[in-house]
């Protein structure tokens, strides 16, 4: 059986990347009177991880990226999202060792054309530079990862992520496309790599977190998976769920609460939503030093706009390269 989720970061924002990543998970077939079903992969590794802030310990917190964010800016994130990146990996070769930056980490779970067209925007062109954990956290991915790729009853098979700048955002929007569309059009890609990846497995379930008001998505898995016939199992507000073949789709609101794949795939794609608009604040701040940075949030984005126009003049750096036309 494959388990996978997925989930956003970056959608609100008029400043800053958006970014969506999938998690994938395989977990050994059976099942007793005792077993969950779908099986619960907080229990799975429940030696681990943990859902409780409160809890942690030694235990790698993995819950809605926002609690986590709260409780401990980026480390948290990022001893779990590279924990499990690192014990994927590792499965493949036992001697792996994270890389040392930014681009090399995404060139592990990110597709080669897309991430080429990012890193080429000014501000990105420092993911070869950027480092992707803390000295102190090394080690603790280390031993972590080593832990989770011990589990016989389950595997992170691995993250995907995609990345997109304010510029390929807006090239979209251009389309046509709203920015919940837009969203949709890149689930629908970690869908689709999911099922071609896994189609001759008996079963996969792929959960992602609701973006929007949206209830309805059978034409839209029916586009995404090349025509199959899709099966609403239920479409309302709490919960939409669909059949296609092996494949089976939950749609839920706040899906990072109940649903590991989910909750970890919220912590990838906040820390690279954290770590990219790093590179986006420093740009600027290397221009105007006295520059108070953003999260690109629209409360506080226009701000940082008006600061910045001039040296946008100055260096030929056009609207749409930087404030989302949505």
């Amino acid at each position: 059986m494959i388990i996978a989720g997925i989930d956003e970061a970056g959608l609100g924002p008029a400043l800053g990347a958006l970014c969506l990543c999938a998690s994938v998970f395989s977990v050994a077939d059976k099942k007793n009177s005792q077993d969950t079903y779908p099986p619960c992969l907080w229990q799975a590794y429940n030696d681990i991880t943990t859902s409780k802030k409160s809890e942690k310990n030694n235990k790698l917190l993995i819950t809605d990226s926002k609690i986590a964010y709260n409780a401990g800016g980026l480390d948290l994130l990022e001893l779990g999202a590279l924990s499990f990146i690192s014990a994927a990996q590792m499965s493949k070769n036992a001697d792996f060792s994270l890389p040392d930056n930014l681009f090399a980490l995404l060139q592990l779970t990110s597709d080669n054309s897309k991430l080429n067209r990012f890193s080429s925007c000014r501000w990105y062109r420092e993911l070869k530079n950027a480092p992707i954990t803390t000295a102190r956290n090394h080690e603790k991915i280390s031993v972590q990862a080593r832990k989770i790729s011990e589990n016989s009853s389950v595997k992170c098979q691995y993250l995907e992520a995609i990345v997109l700048s304010a510029e390929m955002l807006n090239e979209l929007l251009d389309r046509g496309l709203n920015k919940s569309e837009a969203v949709m059009l890149q689930t629908g890609t970690l869908i689709r790599n999911i099922y071609d990846a896994y189609k001759d497995e008996k079963e996969i379930i792929i959960t992602v977190d609701k973006q929007g008001g949206r209830n309805f998505y059978a034409p839209f898995l029916m586009d995404t998976l090349g025509g199959m016939w899709v099966t609403p199992v239920v479409e309302s507000a709490e919960i939409s769920e669909y059949t296609a073949g092996n494949l089976r789709i939950i749609f839920r609101p706040k899906a990072d609460s109940s649903s590991f794949p989910v909750a970890l795939s919220s912590f990838y794609a906040k820390y690279l939503r954290e770590k990219t608009m790093e590179l986006f604040n420093n740009f600027f701040i290397a221009h105007l030093p006295d520059l108070e940075p953003t999260a690109g949030y629209h409360g506080d984005a226009p701000r940082f706009y008006e600061k910045i126009s001039p040296v946008m003049e100055k260096l030929d750096i056009k609207k749409e390269h930087v404030w989302r036309a949505k």
